[in-house]
């Protein structure tokens, strides 16, 4: 599959990528003081899910690289 993004779109992209790995360190951070909203999870599920975004945002970033040629940079 070949998937063209605008510059906006890889922006958008990554940023949400970025986002959502920051936003699963905070939920392991609060599981880790027993929040309970977040004692259903574990921390591999958490751990799990901070590294599935992390290699999202890097292939977004390798794509990026791939398509332009051009290093990625806000």
């Amino acid at each position: 599959m070949k998937f063209d993004f605008s510059n906006e779109e890889f922006s958008e992209l990554i940023a949400a990528a970025k986002e959502a790995q920051v936003r699963w360190k905070k939920a392991r951070t609060l599981w880790k003081v027993g929040h309970h909203a977040y004692l259903k999870h574990n921390e591999q599920e958490l751990t799990n899910n901070i590294n599935r975004f992390k290699q999202t945002e890097q292939m977004l970033v390798d794509r990026y690289k791939s398509v332009t040629g051009d290093d990625w940079h806000r």
